[in-house]
């Protein structure tokens, strides 16, 4: 659902009990002669929606950054987008679709790594693994994992697009 769709039903659901309140405050007074405490009351239900929903849109701008910063390590800043305004796209236990798997290794890597120093094989690890991770999202694909100098890669999920082979 869309937060603008929730803030609408809400704040129509506002006015409704606000009028409704009203509605009965006159006829109370006019055909009954009580008179019932007007403004204050209907003051509170305003202020009342208004915590309400400044409560749930920070809640869910706090869920929404959550979820950003969880998923933006392993997938591009699109599929997060489209993720965070289409969260029914994630199902819990998965689905079976049609990816293509990247694995991506350093031929001679063993050799390399035992002929660099400590802080130069993790410079050489990061600068190489940031770049190809930065390819990664750029093609669309998702981030599994890292296995030493290896990386493993999905297109086409948790968003399926036809040409995820190609892309890989």
């Amino acid at each position: 659902k869309s937060s603008a769709l929730t803030a609408g039903i809400n704040f129509l659901i506002m006015v409704g009990v606000a009028a409704l309140y009203t509605v009965i405050c006159f006829y109370m007074f006019a055909k009954l002669y009580i008179n019932v405490p007007f403004l204050i009351p209907l003051a509170l239900i305003v202020i009342t929606f208004l915590f309400v929903f400044l409560y749930r849109f920070l809640t869910e701008e706090k869920e929404k950054l959550k979820m950003k910063s969880m998923f933006s390590t392993y997938v591009n800043k699109e599929v997060v987008e489209s993720l965070i305004d289409n969260p029914d796209l994630l199902k819990l236990g998965g689905e079976w679709a049609d990816c293509t798997v990247f694995f991506s290794d350093v031929a001679g890597f063993t050799s390399i790594s035992e002929s660099l120093k400590p802080e130069e094989l993790v410079e050489l690890l990061n600068e190489y693994l940031t770049a190809m991770t930065d390819i990664v999202f750029t093609y669309g694909g998702t981030l599994d994992k890292y296995i030493g100098d290896a990386i493993v890669a999905i297109y086409g999920a948790p968003i399926h697009f036809k040409d995820h082979a190609l892309k890989a």
